[in-house]
């Protein structure tokens, strides 16, 4: 790993200091931890994952892009709380906060809400980063809102937010950008450069749009998610997980059809997923990018 965010763990002594941190926080609220298989049959649910192809005598499969389905497979045979640090893989190219290889922990709760769970991860980084920084709330409806003055709620399909793109910011658009991508340009060129630096920045109400595994706001198209940022890098994503069979198989629908629009391959069928979502309701979970906290730590350690 040549990139950036990435070399602070080739300090060894410290990221097991730091690993040993996480097991500890988790296994004080009674956590079980896990370990899922790296190599399935469906490795990512959203259109916006590339996952990395493997080829093997028997035939072929996928290195996972997050945990996310076989655990949630094993929540659906024991509902419990568990955790998994682990590699994951995505087919991104390099950049300073992207590699294709990178550590990740996933946790789930039972019988929580992405509102109780966003405080057992708060509680997680301020441990790891001594407890020192503070945290910062923003809706990023009415984060986009005061930025932009794009109202979200009312810009519900393609055509009338990216009219209002057009007239109200320079990002530059393209017949090819969808309303997830348009979504996406706002928050990578106007709302993340303009988050606070060396404060723990919590962002909730995401569009149901962007958040295909999460929960609704009921009569709302707002998502029970939310994403944890520091330094204007996003270190996670947590919600309420959406457990809903025909939800489910709606959107991975629309995530096929998004990834077959953009010219790619939709992503297989992930039958695992479908099956855990009879069995399993009422839980929140998290993805964390190790290496992204733990260079939050040391950027608080060495200021």
């Amino acid at each position: 790993m040549s990139s950036t965010i990435f070399h602070f763990a080739n300090n060894r002594s410290a990221w097991a200091v730091f690993l040993k941190e996480i097991r500890n926080f988790f296994d004080d609220l009674q956590y079980t931890e896990v370990m899922t298989p790296y190599l399935v049959n469906a490795g990512a649910f959203e259109s916006t994952i590339d996952t990395l192809k493997v080829t093997h005598s028997d035939g072929h499969g996928e290195l996972h892009s997050s945990p996310e389905i076989e655990m949630k497979s094993i929540l659906a045979q024991f509902p419990q709380s568990i955790y998994q640090i682990c590699k994951t893989f995505r087919d991104d190219p390099e950049s300073p906060y992207h590699a294709k290889e990178f550590t990740m922990l996933e946790f789930y709760k039972p019988k929580t809400s992405s509102q109780e769970i966003e405080e057992e991860t708060i509680a997680l980084f301020k441990k790891v980063c001594r407890g020192q920084n503070p945290v910062i709330r923003y809706s990023v409806y009415e984060l986009v809102k005061n930025l932009t003055g794009i109202d979200l709620e009312t810009k519900l399909n393609r055509s009338d937010l990216c009219a209002s793109i057009k007239r109200q910011t320079s990002i530059h658009v393209t017949e090819e950008d969808s309303w997830s991508d348009l979504f996406f340009k706002i928050m990578l060129e106007i709302v993340e450069p303009s988050l606070p630096k060396d404060s723990f920045c919590l962002l909730n109400e995401y569009p149901i749009a962007v958040s295909p595994l999460s929960a609704p706001v009921l009569g709302t198209p707002k998502a029970q998610r939310f994403e944890i940022y520091f330094n204007q890098i996003e270190l996670c994503n947590g919600c309420s997980e959406l457990a809903d069979e025909k939800m489910l198989k709606e959107r991975y629908e629309l995530e096929s059809h998004e990834r077959s629009q953009a010219g790619k391959r939709p992503h297989p069928i992930p039958k695992k997923l479908f099956e855990s979502a009879k069995n399993i309701e009422g839980f929140s979970g998290v993805a964390v990018g190790l290496e992204r906290l733990f260079f939050a730590t040391q950027v608080k350690t060495n200021t």
